[in-house]
């Protein structure tokens, strides 16, 4: 069951670890662009990108403390 669970974290990590390194490389592209409006807008929409990040990160954090405790409540049930 521990086995299944941190595999499935394991997963969900890579796929935060892919988000960020392509936030990382857009961020990369929109600094390396002349300034403009197309520039400051993008620049917001990256802040809301690293925003997305952290929730996601946060989600698969809950996700794992959540199938641990309802692993110790299954065992600790199934010992009584």
């Amino acid at each position: 069951m521990a086995g299944l669970l941190l595999a499935f974290w394991w997963l969900q990590q890579n796929n935060v670890n892919l988000l960020s390194q392509s936030i990382n490389d857009l961020q990369q592209q929109i600094v390396k662009m002349p300034n403009s409006d197309l520039k400051s807008s993008l620049s917001r929409d990256l802040v809301g990108l690293r925003k997305d990040q952290v929730v996601l990160q946060n989600k698969v954090y809950e996700t794992l403390v959540q199938g641990l405790g309802g692993a110790f409540f299954f065992v600790t049930a199934y010992l009584t």
